[in-house]
């Protein structure tokens, strides 16, 4: 016959992950030799109460730990951690650790059998993964400011420079008309005039698309009006907007966003949705600001959409919740075929810092 030692032993040894059987009562574990390696030790050399062990978990996983346990001895919960555990070296590894304990007829656990696998690699791989999402995420921020940096540029140059232009050849060809009496070149001056007037109209309708001067000046609500006025007046769509009244100027970039968001779903509804209506909505909820955008249009196969995504193909959906997830917002997305379609954006609430003013000397 085999000793209580000997058969625990047998049995973990077949085991790849390290077993420790603690005799609640005693007070007393017994480790198995895979137990002992995994933490630096030879085997049968570790000798711990459960104090002891309890000391090897790191300072900052004790307190979750602690209070798992006393959940399943006190409750019969699942015991299933991940935690540090310090090594024979003075080294923290990460561990995953789960426990049984055996109860008896007053339902009070004498003994409990906890199983330890090395999780390190794994959580090295995790930490990796979200180091390199995280700097994904930043140089994506980085890029969108520079391309918004750049927009206004190049929506200044467009207003100021290039509309300036415009306008004194307008006047120019103005002048010329009045000092000319031949009627053939009358005609051409005038049709010139009129198409100078046309380019200056497109001058500064694609400096509004580049950036609407109200989302620096006068905030989201306004540059989100302006927009709405400009696409209804050139397309015929239906759009009603809706602010909330006391929404108070978020941060830059997270007006931003949202009016990008806002702009790819309107776009959006005019290149596919066939719809007749739009509805915007812009509101705070406690700490969340909402931005809704939903139509009545055709709606679509969401699943084939996701699939398509997935191929590189329907981006504008992949650029919205892009968008969202860099400021820690959330997308979702309702729609069915000949249903329509409503995108609920959700972000923490920012709100903007006040400008730094300067004492007049």
């Amino acid at each position: 016959m085999f000793r209580v030692d000997e058969k625990f032993e047998l049995i973990a040894s077949v085991i790849e992950s390290g077993i420790a059987d603690w005799d609640i009562g005693s007070d007393e574990y017994i480790f198995s030799a895979r137990y002992c390696e995994l933490l630096g030790y030879a085997p049968g050399t570790l000798k711990l109460n459960h104090a002891a062990w309890l000391a090897t978990l790191h300072p900052e996983n004790l307190e979750n730990v602690q209070g798992n346990l006393r959940s399943h001895l006190d409750n019969q919960t699942p015991f299933d951690v991940e935690c540090r555990v310090q090594v024979k070296n003075g080294d923290y590894r990460w561990f995953r650790i789960r426990g049984q304990a055996t109860f008896n007829e007053q339902k009070i656990a004498a003994r409990m059998i906890k199983s330890m696998c090395d999780i390190s690699a794994c959580k090295e791989m995790e930490l990796e993964i979200t180091n390199t999402r995280t700097q994904l995420k930043n140089l994506t921020l980085r890029a969108l400011e520079r391309q918004e940096t750049e927009r206004k540029n190049i929506a200044r140059e467009l207003h100021d420079e290039i509309g300036q232009v415009l306008t004194v050849i307008k006047l120019n060809l103005q002048s010329v008309l009045r000092s000319r009496e031949n009627q053939a070149v009358a005609t051409q001056l005038s049709d010139s005039i009129k198409l100078v007037g046309e380019l200056s109209g497109q001058v500064r309708h694609l400096s509004r698309l580049l950036r609407p001067p109200q989302l620096d000046t006068l905030g989201l609500p306004s540059a989100l009006a302006a927009y709405v006025e400009n696409r209804a007046a050139a397309t015929g769509l239906s759009i009603h907007l809706t602010c909330d009244p006391f929404l108070v100027r978020l941060q830059p970039d997270l007006e931003t966003n949202c009016f990008r968001i806002v702009q790819e779903c309107i776009t959006n509804v005019l290149r596919h949705a066939q719809a007749r209506h739009a509805a915007i909505e812009l509101r705070r909820y406690d700490d969340t600001v909402l931005v809704g955008i939903k139509d009545d249009g055709i709606g679509f196969d969401m699943v084939k959409v996701r699939g398509r995504t997935t191929l590189g193909e329907c981006m504008g959906l992949f650029g919205i919740e892009e968008r969202a997830s860099l400021l820690g917002g959330k997308v979702t997305i309702y729609s069915r075929v000949n249903e329509g379609t409503n995108i609920q954006v959700s972000f923490p609430f920012l709100v903007a810092k006040p400008r730094s003013r300067t004492n007049p000397r």
